[in-house]
């Protein structure tokens, strides 16, 4: 049954070709540990995903309740603890393997032609994974978060002649 359904499907969807094209890909040297923070990076973006939608519906995104909807999760809501660390501790490893993973493209040479345009976009997702980290910290506005939000937004004014601009 499960093979006619599997069938059905690739006659109208290539699902077949595309399992090949994305698992059957000849790898120079052979696959080793290096080759892994791609894949970590992404079971590691899917848990943040995941772990902040869930955070999403405790969450209340105004001053006075940011500190009271944050604590309610870690504290009464069943496993709300492990979700928030999951989800904090989740952005730190995210930016620790993307560094990995774009340190070791950068060693084997992976950027060179013809996949450039792949070096690029992931430069851009390095910058979107770290601005994205910061935009989490402020978010319980507690002690913390105010300093962190503070602190990041200052750092622009130290560019010249266009950090005064940045800042605003």
């Amino acid at each position: 049954m499960l093979s006619r359904i599997f069938k059905w499907l690739d006659e109208r969807w290539p699902l077949s070709y595309l399992v090949h094209l994305s698992l059957d890909e000849e790898i120079p040297g052979g696959s080793s540990f290096a080759y892994a923070f791609g894949s970590a990076l992404l079971i590691v973006f899917l848990l943040q995903v995941t772990t902040g939608i869930i955070q999403l519906f405790f969450y209340v995104p105004n001053i006075k309740s940011a500190y009271n909807s944050v604590t309610f999760l870690r504290t009464q809501v069943p496993f709300g603890w492990l979700i928030n660390g999951i989800h904090r501790h989740g952005a730190d490893l995210m930016v620790v393997l993307v560094a990995f993973h774009l340190t070791r493209v950068f060693i084997f040479g992976a950027y060179k032609n013809p996949r450039e345009l792949t070096w690029l976009i992931g430069v851009g997702l390095l910058i979107t994974v770290m601005a994205l980290t910061f935009t989490g910290g402020p978010l319980p506005w507690d002690q913390k978060g105010y300093w962190e939000a503070e602190v990041g937004s200052n750092i622009p004014g130290s560019i010249p002649i266009v950090g005064n601009e940045l800042t605003r």
